[in-house]
C-alpha cells in the first residue's frame, strides 16, 4: 500500500489531473575495483526530460499481473522514451553511460506527482534487464524494467559468500594442492610460478581438475596434469561458502547483494511447523553406548537403543537438519515407525 500526502488526494479528489506529472529517477550501475563487484550509484539522474518530449510517441505502460485473473505477482514496466542524441547507447562519452557504467543492472525509479508543490508519489522501482531496442528513425528508446523481486533471480548466492584472492594452497604433494578453506563453491583462477610476479593462469581441464567443491568439512582440491617443480608453488582464487548462519540471515543478505534497503524489508526469523531434528556427532557419542549403529538406510544411519526401548538417533559427522514429517517417511520406509520415540532437538542451523 502507498501512502499519499494529503496535497495528492486533494488533486485527485478535485480531478486536477493536469496537475501531475511523470518523474523518472536513473541510477546506474558500474562497476566498482574495491569491491571487484559492481554496485549503483547513490545520487540518481534525473530523466524526467526523455519522458516529457513533446511531438514524439513517448509512452509508460505498467504491468502488474500476469494471465490469471487474481494473480498479482509479475511486474514490470514499458518505456519509450526519447533518445536525444543517442544518449542512451552504452560507452557513449556524452551520453548517459559512458564507462564504467553500465545500462544492464541499472535502477529506475518512477513517480507520479506535482512539480510545482515538488510532492511524488513512488509508483514503481526496477531494474534493466534487457538491451534497449532503438528507434533510430523515431529517435526513441524502448526499456523494459523488471521489479525488485523479479530482479532477484537474477542474483547469485555467489554475492554472499566469501571470496579468496592469491591464497598459496597447502601442497599435498607435486600434484595435488588444498585450499585452506572448506566448502568452496568454486575456483575462479589457478596460477602457477614461483611468486604472483612471474605466475602463469592455468586452463581448467586442460592443465588441472578440481574436485571437492561443496564440501563443507574439507577444502577443495587441485589436481595438476603436471607436477610442480620444487621451487614452484600454486596460487588460486575461490568463493567458499557461510556456514553456520540462520536462514533469515542468509535471506537479509541476499536481499542486500540485490539492492533492497533494510526499510524496504521485512524478514522474519524462520520457524518450521514442527522441530527441526537436529543431532551432533558429540552428543550421539556420549549416549553412544546406549545406541547400536548398525543399520543404513540411503546412506542414513540408525538405530535401536541398546536397552530394548527402540530409541532412533541419527549419525552424521556434521549437523543434521530434517524436518519430522521427513524423519517419518524414512523411519516409514525402513520399517520403524511404529511405537518409535524420538530424541528432538532444536538449536539454529
Amino acid at each position: 500500500m502507498r501512502q499519499i500526502s494529503p496535497t495528492i488526494k486533494s488533486l485527485l479528489k478535485h480531478n486536477n489531473i493536469s496537475e501531475l506529472h511523470h518523474k523518472l529517477l536513473l541510477y546506474r550501475r558500474k562497476w566498482n575495483t574495491a569491491s571487484s563487484s559492481y554496485i549503483i550509484e547513490t545520487t540518481p539522474v534525473d530523466i524526467t526530460d526523455a519522458i516529457n518530449h513533446k511531438g514524439t510517441n513517448v509512452s509508460i505502460t505498467q504491468q502488474l499481473d500476469n494471465d490469471t485473473a487474481n494473480v498479482w505477482k509479475v511486474g514490470n514496466l514499458a518505456l519509450t522514451l526519447y533518445n536525444e542524441n543517442n544518449r542512451f547507447w552504452q560507452d557513449k562519452e556524452d551520453g548517459l553511460f559512458p564507462q564504467p557504467y553500465i545500462i544492464y543492472g541499472s535502477k529506475l525509479e518512477y513517480y507520479i506527482g506535482s512539480p510545482t508543490l515538488n510532492d511524488y508519489v513512488k509508483c514503481f522501482t526496477g531494474y534493466l534487464t534487457e538491451l534497449p531496442n532503438y528507434r533510430q528513425d523515431e529517435v526513441l528508446v524502448e526499456l523494459r524494467v523488471l521489479n525488485r523481486l523479479d530482479w532477484l533471480k537474477t542474483i547469485s548466492a555467489e554475492n554472499v559468500s566469501t571470496k579468496i584472492k592469491n591464497e598459496q594452497l597447502t601442497e599435498q604433494d607435486t600434484t595435488h594442492c588444498k585450499t585452506a578453506n572448506a566448502a568452496v563453491g568454486r575456483i575462479q583462477r589457478v596460477l602457477k610460478g614461483t611468486s604472483l610476479s612471474d605466475a602463469v593462469e592455468l586452463t581448467e581441464k586442460t592443465d588441472y581438475t578440481v574436485s571437492q567443491l561443496n564440501d563443507y568439512n574439507n577444502g577443495a582440491i587441485i589436481e595438476l596434469k603436471s607436477a610442480l617443480l620444487s621451487n614452484e608453488n600454486i596460487c588460486a582464487d575461490y568463493i567458499y561458502w557461510k556456514k553456520g548462519i540462520t536462514i533469515d540471515t542468509l535471506v537479509n543478505e541476499l536481499l542486500t547483494s540485490a539492492g533492497v534497503a533494510e526499510s524496504h524489508r521485512i524478514v522474519d526469523p524462520v520457524v518450521f511447523q514442527n522441530n527441526v531434528i537436529l543431532y551432533l556427532n558429540n552428543f550421539i557419542q556420549n549416549v553412544s553406548t546406549r545406541f547400536n549403529f548398525t543399520n543404513t538406510h540411503n546412506s542414513i544411519t540408525y538405530a535401536n537403543s541398546v536397552d530394548g526401548n527402540n530409541y532412533i538417533v541419527i549419525d552424521q559427522k556434521n549437523l543434521v537438519a530434517v524436518h519430522q514429517e521427513i524423519l517419518k517417511s524414512i523411519l516409514q520406509a525402513i520399517g520403524l515407525y511404529s511405537a518409535v520415540s524420538i530424541w528432538i532437538y532444536t538449536t539454529k542451523i
